[in-house]
């Protein structure tokens, strides 16, 4: 195997800060740095976790494989005994896609096939909300593999929004069964009466930036910058 060439050499070595030094800031520790390094290493080294072949995998087979691949990363985890710290990392070294929603995914199926026609009643909006705010949130996947048009994307928003409506009133019944006070909530977006946009204005005016139309530091900071930038414009 070739020698890697570091085409990034000089720039690394302009750098203002230690780069080591900088790697135990962000893991938090030394001890996590190291954790984090040993596992990156063991799965990188791990042919069950390999990922040379995904960019060219249908989204059928990314399930498929994430599904073989969370089976496995339990294996690992029981067969090497990792601790709780440990398996974090080993999860997010995984990096498979949609691995961490491949148990989730099965809500639907289980409710359509083992749930009585009750159970199905009861949780079938529960279960459309889930699946279309899956669609939701990986939107981007989705019109980019061309697995829905533009108009669908934009029908699952809408029925999203739907079905929200339906499950509301259980919604927040189940809130109000967890008894929380406002004062212990401390938000008002979560407040107990759901009078959020006047009380959320009201907070806003208790910053003391919207005390006045013009806030401090405008006319000595911003306006001489506005108005240069007006200038050169014109020229």
């Amino acid at each position: 195997m070739e020698d890697t060439v570091d085409h990034l050499a000089h720039e690394r070595s302009k750098a203002q800060f230690n780069v080591e030094e900088m790697k135990i800031i962000w893991a938090g520790s030394l001890h996590a740095l190291q954790v984090s390094d040993r596992i990156a290493k063991l799965v990188a080294s791990d042919p069950g976790f390999g990922k040379e072949n995904r960019a060219v995998l249908s989204r059928k087979d990314l399930f498929k494989s994430a599904l073989k691949k969370a089976a496995y990363v339990w294996k690992r985890i029981n067969e090497l005994g990792l601790s709780e710290e440990e398996t974090s990392w080993l999860r997010f070294y995984v990096d498979e896609l949609a691995y961490d929603y491949v148990h989730w995914g099965m809500f639907v199926p289980a409710i359509k096939g083992s749930a009585t026609e009750e159970q199905q009643n009861n949780w079938r909006h529960s279960s459309y909300i889930y699946s279309l705010n899956l669609i939701h949130k990986h939107l981007g996947d989705f019109l980019s593999t061309r697995s829905i048009t533009p108009k669908q994307a934009s029908l699952a928003s809408d029925q999203l929004r739907s079905l929200y409506a339906k499950v509301r009133p259980n919604a927040i019944a189940l809130v109000d069964a967890f008894n929380y006070t406002d004062h212990f909530l401390g938000s008002v977006l979560g407040s107990y009466d759901g009078n959020v946009y006047p009380k959320l204005y009201e907070e806003a005016w208790k910053e003391p930036l919207n005390e006045s139309v013009v806030p401090d530091g405008y006319h000595e900071y911003i306006r001489p910058v506005l108005k240069q930038q007006l200038q050169n414009a014109r020229l």
